[in-house]
């Protein structure tokens, strides 16, 4: 099933707020939507955007993401319209930070 028009809204809404605060701090940083992240032992999670901003030299120019072997996005943003996701679920990918929109509600995780 395709994303609802909702769900791109928010998305890029966020993504966009993240942009404006790494620019307004002159951050380097690299960033992918969409992308899959895969662990064979622990299956795939696809972030609505993540970004890469401490790590950003690690991911800037890769066509390809080695996840058992490059570091993970410092950031990701998922928007939860109808599904079941919950932080946590990014933790064994190693990413640090997740902002998570859910019920119109916006929470930010340090995992």
């Amino acid at each position: 099933m395709s994303p609802l028009p909702r769900h791109g809204r928010e998305a890029h809404l966020l993504a966009r707020v993240v942009e404006i605060l790494l620019d307004s701090e002159n951050r380097n940083y690299e960033a992918f939507t969409p992308i899959t992240m895969d662990i064979p032992e622990v299956g795939g999670i696809e972030p609505d955007d993540c970004f890469y901003i401490d790590n950003w030299q690690a991911a800037v120019g890769k066509d390809r993401i080695d996840w058992q072997v490059d570091p993970p996005p410092d950031l990701v943003i998922e928007i939860d319209i109808s599904t079941y996701t919950v932080a946590a679920d990014y933790a064994p990918y190693g990413v640090p930070e997740v902002w998570l929109f859910k019920k119109s509600d916006l929470k930010m995780y340090a995992l």
